[in-house]
């Protein structure tokens, strides 16, 4: 393929997944990772992308690139019905996880009225939402907080997720494939992430249809660690029958 058109697909991929990697374009155009590393370096030096160690982000993302308040910008409509559906499984007298995902934190609206819940969170926007219920009581994961993410990170957060074990666990992502499974942008997401879904017995992944097979940079768990997926109408008929046949309950909320 000649360089024109790999430069092309490469920011093509970006566009639409916001990360690319170099063994993916070496795959995709036919070439050594030599000639795909020096693509990148030389997009990267016109401005066009990011390199990061085994391929490159979109441009973009490197303002407030883990932002909670930039993401929960985006897709608003969608995590309002997602969130809303994700709620009909938090009961009375459950104990969940709550991850730090903008979807995540805004089924709280949905949930303040259940009487004696206990919710584990490393996310500061969901304690706070959370702690206006006298009928709730909210565990704050401790750790390192992140300011751009409002939430707690690092080995002590994960040494304190080991500590419980629930029933339910529902978290967010960066992306999720077919053959990739859960991906995210931060090694410290996906290091907490996991934590959360070994310390439950069910996990419920909320996610909009523009994640669903895109990948992001740091593999986060296998699709079999989930037993839910709660997403948005914009999911394909044909790729949500392919995630059911891995074992995945889809509940699309419209």
């Amino acid at each position: 393929m000649r360089k024109a058109e790999r430069e092309k697909y490469i920011l093509r991929v970006l566009a639409q997944n916001g990360f690319i990697d170099v063994t993916e374009i070496e795959q995709h155009c036919g070439i050594s990772a030599i000639t795909a590393r020096r693509d990148l370096d030389e997009l990267a030096k016109k401005g066009f992308l990011v390199r990061t160690h085994g391929g490159a982000l979109k441009k973009e993302h490197t303002d407030m690139l883990f932002g909670f308040s930039n993401k929960d910008d985006q897709n608003v409509q969608k995590k309002e019905t997602i969130s809303r559906i994700a709620a009909r499984f938090i009961e009375d007298n459950d104990a969940v996880l709550l991850d730090s995902g903008t979807t995540v934190f805004r089924l709280c609206s949905h949930i303040l009225n259940r009487k004696n819940l206990q919710v584990i969170t490393s996310s500061l926007p969901v304690a706070s939402e959370l702690i206006k219920s006298p009928d709730i009581k909210v565990f704050l994961i401790g750790g390192e907080i992140f300011p751009d993410r409002r939430a707690t990170y690092g080995p002590i957060a994960s040494e304190h997720i080991s500590q419980y074990h629930v029933k339910k666990a529902f978290i967010g992502t960066d992306g999720i494939s077919l053959q990739r499974g859960l991906t995210v942008r931060d090694i410290n997401e996906a290091t907490r992430i996991k934590a959360m879904i070994d310390a439950a017995d069910e996990v419920y992944l909320l996610c909009d249809s523009s994640k669903i097979e895109s990948n992001s940079l740091f593999k986060l768990a296998p699709l079999s660690s989930i037993n839910y997926l709660i997403t948005d109408n914009g999911i394909k008929d044909e790729i949500a029958e392919q995630y059911r046949e891995k074992g995945i309950k889809i509940f699309i909320a419209d």
